[in-house]
């Protein structure tokens, strides 16, 4: 991003570059195989994660969520209320 803002003729000493991702130094992912989706972010509104839970419910897809954010008690309710997303006897 900062590249184009700088060759878009912004002054480079007016833009600063913040790494968003994580280090890879001694960092193994680790995951399950499976036929799911995974959320990883910010749980706000702005995300769209209440619309995402909806169109996951009704497709009949599970959806694990990594993060946490203003919405995490809005969405645990929900994920219990409906008993949405079960996977191993605990709730994603």
């Amino acid at each position: 991003m900062q590249r184009s803002l700088v060759d878009s003729g912004i002054a480079k000493y007016r833009t600063a570059y913040h790494p968003n991702a994580l280090p890879l130094d001694n960092y193994t992912p680790q995951f399950e195989p499976g036929d799911y989706v995974l959320y990883a972010g910010r749980l706000s509104a702005e995300k769209g994660i209440l619309t995402l839970l909806t169109a996951m419910e009704q497709a009949k897809i599970p959806l694990r969520i990594a993060g946490t954010g203003p919405l995490e008690a809005e969405i645990r309710g929900l994920i219990e209320e409906h008993k949405l997303f079960c996977y191993n006897g605990r709730l994603l």
